[in-house]
């Protein structure tokens, strides 16, 4: 039915909920420490889940089919592309491993159905569209990275 496949698509968040908290802006967080969710994470898993419902309305949620074929394509190092500071290595799995510096636990990145992906990073959650060749990421708040072997 409609909403246990809503609720589906919602499941591919709520493992990101668990990891840090992160201080500061998107590329140039620390990690203040792993914890659990909090009320404030269940309640913006309520929020998100009302969000993707309105969004999807009654419509079918299919699964992204090549998540892997670009997570392939994906993986390597990434910098930011306006002063092209490291961030960070992206394996094939989606997962974020940020330099050092930012003291930040890993980030899982999934891809959506429209072949855009997300991330949820200081408890924001951040839409990118990605482009191959060379391969980037601009993300919803204007920030681009460049994968720097392309």
């Amino acid at each position: 039915d409609i909403s246990r496949l809503k609720s589906k698509a919602f499941e591919h968040l709520r493992p990101t909920l668990k990891s840090s908290v992160l201080v500061s802006a998107m590329g140039a967080s620390c990690c203040a420490e792993e914890v659990p969710p909090s009320s404030k994470t269940v309640g913006m898993l309520h929020i998100e889940e009302e969000r993707i419902s309105k969004a999807f309305g009654d419509s079918i949620i299919k699964e992204a089919p090549a998540e892997a074929d670009l997570f392939q394509q994906m993986a390597g190092t990434w910098r930011r592309k306006a002063d092209d500071l490291k961030l960070g290595v992206l394996n094939s799995a989606g997962r974020m491993t940020w330099e050092p510096s930012f003291k930040a636990k890993p980030t899982t990145i999934t891809k959506m159905d429209d072949g855009k992906v997300q991330m949820l990073l200081d408890e924001k959650l951040y839409i990118g569209e990605v482009t191959i060749d060379p391969t980037t990421v601009t993300w919803d708040d204007g920030e681009c990275w460049r994968k720097a072997d392309s």
